[in-house]
């Protein structure tokens, strides 16, 4: 009922949001979902993770209705999700502050650069995120500047993480004239252009926005490049080829140092002009279903043990049956034919003698 909640009182819906997020449980004893010949049980863990999904369903019409409460809400759970999950653990924990107006911003290194942009569909955070994006993606297009300067107060006040700045400078790069006012002290705080989380994002800010900035705002940023911070260096890369990095991707009429010209011109005279790319990729691109194993061995889990293997072939049909009938009503023989599978599935996921991981338990 937490709709009915931030209608008469959204600090107190807020606050709901934080807690239910911040705690984890650990229990896996068992709980009834359903009676009846084909009963299922769940256990206390999976039941409290419902309670996840289910505030993150009603997140875009908090949003709507109370946009500033709801994104400190998405705030607060985002830093809990990103600090406690187990995603890009060895870029994660190094923590900066910078100036933004009156500000002190936060800035942790999360490891997005890791996990961040890959469509994991069942995790919390990445629904969130998605739901930021479009959210400021309309601020953007709808050029709503009263409401874009309370989301920053919000921000600024509660953001810790990387990956919510990078959300910042993609929706600078879609609308500059409307953000650039707003954030340029973002364009110009040293972590967001040199540590590994927000480095990809701010080059492609200056290969498609820098031109959108006054030229004494060119000259700041160009200056800053130039003048890379050794203490920045976080096992990407030296700081020197960071600095050519992103002089590259400033168009090359708008550069106004002789430094900087030299430095751009000496590397396309050695063929050495550096591309934009994270540092970690996943191959060439290709489309293709995101399966529930391949979530699996995301999460860790080993599918090709015996117990959790099996549990996962004998539920295969039935999710199939279950996709092939989700808009018509199956045929008594088309029923019929899937019971004893059915009940070959029911009975392995009671056999208490069986080693399955949680997770295969709750996808079959």
């Amino acid at each position: 009922e937490i709709d009915e909640i931030w209608k008469v009182d959204p600090d107190f819906a807020v606050r709901i949001c934080a807690e239910v997020f911040a705690y984890e449980e650990q229990s896996k004893e068992a709980t009834k979902m359903r009676g009846g010949v084909l009963a299922l049980t769940s256990n206390r863990r999976q039941d409290y993770e419902g309670c996840y999904y289910l505030l993150v369903e009603k997140f875009p019409r908090f949003l709507e209705e109370r946009t500033k409460h709801a994104i400190e809400a998405s705030l607060k759970v985002l830093n809990v999700l990103v600090e406690r999950e187990d995603i890009g653990k060895s870029y994660k924990g190094k923590r900066f502050k910078f100036n933004f107006g009156e500000h002190k911003a936060s800035y942790l290194a999360d490891g997005s650069i890791v996990w961040d942009d890959r469509d994991f569909n069942r995790d919390e955070y990445a629904k969130i995120l998605k739901i930021l994006d479009e959210f400021l993606y309309k601020l953007g297009k709808e050029e709503q500047g009263e409401v874009l300067k309370t989301v920053l107060d919000i921000i600024l006040k509660h953001n810790e993480i990387a990956v919510v700045w990078k959300r910042i400078l993609r929706a600078v790069i879609q609308f500059p004239k409307f953000y650039i006012p707003f954030v340029y002290p973002l364009l110009t705080a040293k972590p967001i252009i040199f540590l590994v989380d927000t480095l990809t994002e701010y080059g492609n800010f200056l290969a498609q926005g820098f031109i959108e900035l006054e030229p004494s705002q060119r000259l700041e940023i160009e200056k800053i490049v130039l003048d890379a911070p050794e203490d920045y260096e976080d096992n990407y890369a030296s700081m020197q080829k960071k600095k050519e990095r992103l002089l590259c991707q400033i168009p090359f009429s708008l550069i106004q140092t002789e430094e900087a010209r030299n430095i751009v011109n000496d590397l396309k005279a050695k063929n050495e002009v550096p591309h934009n790319e994270p540092p970690f990729q996943m191959g060439e691109w290709s489309s293709s279903e995101y399966t529930e194993e391949e979530w699996l061995k995301e999460k860790g889990v080993n599918i090709e043990e015996s117990d959790n293997k099996n549990l996962l072939q004998l539920s295969k049909g039935v999710k199939q049956f279950s996709d092939q009938n989700l808009n018509k009503v199956p045929t008594k023989e088309e029923a019929d034919g899937l019971w004893n599978q059915m009940v070959k599935l029911k009975k392995a996921l009671l056999d208490t003698t069986k080693n399955y991981d949680e997770k295969v338990k709750a996808v079959s």
